[in-house]
């Protein structure tokens, strides 16, 4: 059992495009995950986001994310919709492996993705086997 005590909760946040964060789209992303948080009694909150396309790997969010997940620091990554990581299924997946390698959940709030549930897990692993077979 991992020791959640001191770990951070990530909060990622991304749009696409600068026009996008002026709007309500990051504002919405953000509100959805302080909510789902405050609702879970979840902690410890770091807020990261991202305006970039999703089929970058070079972002400064997934760097920082990254950089922390090394550290051990991470607990688990919270985001509304999976596609929020990438929009790349490799480049997705390789993030996903790295969360699991690290012992890292993800959990999205919009729909039903998470590294927590067997049958959610399910759902990652077809998108890993993908990945692999690319």
């Amino acid at each position: 059992m991992k020791n959640t005590e001191l770990k951070t909760n990530i909060l990622y946040s991304r749009v696409s495009s600068s026009g996008q964060s002026t709007n309500t789209s990051l504002t919405y992303q953000s509100d959805r995950l302080v909510d789902y948080c405050n609702k879970n009694n979840i902690s410890n909150l770091t807020h990261i986001q991202d305006v970039d396309s999703g089929g970058h790997s070079n972002r400064n969010g997934v760097k920082q994310m990254t950089h922390l997940i090394g550290s051990g620091i991470v607990n688990t990554i919270y985001i509304t919709k999976l596609d929020r990581l990438y929009r790349s299924v490799l480049e997705g997946a390789k993030f996903i492996q790295l969360c699991l390698d690290n012992d890292v959940d993800i959990q999205a709030t919009d729909e039903p993705i998470s590294t927590k549930s067997p049958v959610e897990m399910l759902q990652i692993n077809i998108l890993l086997s993908i990945a692999d077979f690319e």
